[in-house]
């Protein structure tokens, strides 16, 4: 079944003429059966472009269960607990994402910091195995922060 619907004697699809011609004289249009076979059409495409893109979101969603894995409040509460890392290498290695926005990095939804002084740039919040430098100065080596604008570089 083709979706191109150029012409203007083209009829919609799954509509035969005579419904067409129905459907006019019900709703009291007063107008050629070809201009309401456009209108028609067009109505048509766009719907038949809206299952498109619905389709394509659909396959990207799946894709992305599929490689990332998500997250949803409880994470939080075992990272308190020491049970799971909230690192940025290991929210990065892991590809954890969170659903609540659509697919997206948990980092960008929350403010990863050090589990030991709480600083944000400390090399330990962006990497575990890295010491506490107990400090929040940019620049530090092995931060995502390095800069004075706080601008993350992972």
């Amino acid at each position: 079944m083709s979706t191109e619907l150029k012409e203007p004697s083209q009829l919609v699809i799954g509509l035969t003429h005579r419904q067409m011609l129905d459907w006019m004289a019900e709703d009291g249009v007063f107008c050629s059966p070809d201009k309401y076979a456009r209108r028609l059409q067009e109505a048509q495409r766009r719907a038949i472009a809206a299952q498109k893109v619905q389709e394509i979101v659909e396959s990207q969603s799946s894709i992305d269960a599929d490689i990332a894995r998500f997250v949803d409040s409880n994470f939080w509460e075992l990272v308190a607990s020491g049970k799971e890392c909230g690192c940025h290498k290991c929210i990065e290695d892991k590809s954890l994402r969170t659903s609540a926005f659509g697919p997206i990095p948990l980092a960008a939804t929350r403010m990863i910091l050090c589990p030991t002084c709480g600083n944000k740039r400390c090399p330990k919040a962006s990497n575990h195995e890295l010491a506490c430098t107990n400090s929040n100065e940019p620049g530090q080596p092995g931060s995502v922060y390095t800069n004075n604008n706080t601008e993350k570089t992972a």
